[in-house]
């Protein structure tokens, strides 16, 4: 008696067609009455979760450019642009102010005297001005920190540009005790390896009768009797080099 065999066939799909029929028939097939992976078409298949294959199609994706290495920018003036005042344009800019000033109140008035009962005048009462400094006027700065060795460097970034550092030697728009503490700051930490290792950035804020306050942070702990030793040391120097500055001047 002849007899006849059916062979049986798998069938492998590749995984990128496995993600196109799994979106074509979903995880159940009416049509089918089997859910997939009983279904002899998928017979050797490997199911992977949707999720699991969308993270694989993001590792799979174009490798990203890699940045170019941000570099210090110097200037002859070592101020810059962010850091720049401009005295010369001081009248101009405080004419602009002052008009729009103006323009803003005078809207705000004759709004308010159209909504009211009784009519209202306008007319503002003449205008007093009172100029500031040209120039040291801020009383507070946060600086960078930019490494070069076992050299320290005040750098600032350009509005827009937050990849280019930019070094500050001077900063024109400080206080004159902001200005004073730049210098000797610096130097104190930049000659202490526990002071300098790991250095963030540096804020400073002054007041008018000559009081300051300096914030280092850190990109490490900085817990442990080490770190406070050579800080108080720092400061101890520093505060005989801006003395002999004062005697200086």
């Amino acid at each position: 008696r002849a007899t006849t065999r059916r062979r049986r066939t798998t069938t492998t799909l590749p995984p990128r067609m496995t993600l196109t029929l799994l979106l074509m028939f979903g995880l159940k097939q009416p049509a089918l009455g089997l859910s997939l992976p009983q279904h002899r078409l998928w017979a050797g298949c490997r199911f992977a979760s949707l999720s699991m294959l969308a993270r694989r199609s993001r590792r799979r994706g174009p490798a990203a450019v890699p940045r170019p290495p941000r570099v210090l920018q110097r200037s002859d003036s070592g101020v810059p642009e962010i850091a720049a005042c401009h005295p010369e344009q001081y009248d101009k800019l405080l004419s602009s102010k002052v008009a729009s000033m103006v323009q803003l109140v005078t809207g705000a008035v004759a709004a308010g005297s159209s909504s009211a009962s009784e009519p209202q005048t306008t007319e503002l009462p003449a205008i007093e001005v009172f100029e500031s400094a040209r120039t040291n006027f801020r009383m507070r700065a946060s600086f960078q920190i930019w490494r070069e060795g076992a050299g320290l460097h005040y750098v600032m970034f350009n509005r827009g540009d937050s990849r280019t550092p930019h070094e500050v030697r001077t900063y024109p728009m400080g206080s004159p005790r902001l200005s004073e503490l730049m210098g000797p700051l610096i130097e104190g930490l930049a000659a202490s390896e526990e002071l300098r290792d790991k250095l963030n950035d540096v804020r400073l804020l002054t007041t008018s009768t000559g009081d300051a306050l300096v914030t280092v942070t850190y990109n490490r702990p900085i817990g442990g009797g080490a770190w406070e030793a050579a800080a108080r040391e720092a400061a101890a120097w520093e505060a005989a080099a801006w003395e002999a500055a004062a005697w200086e001047a």
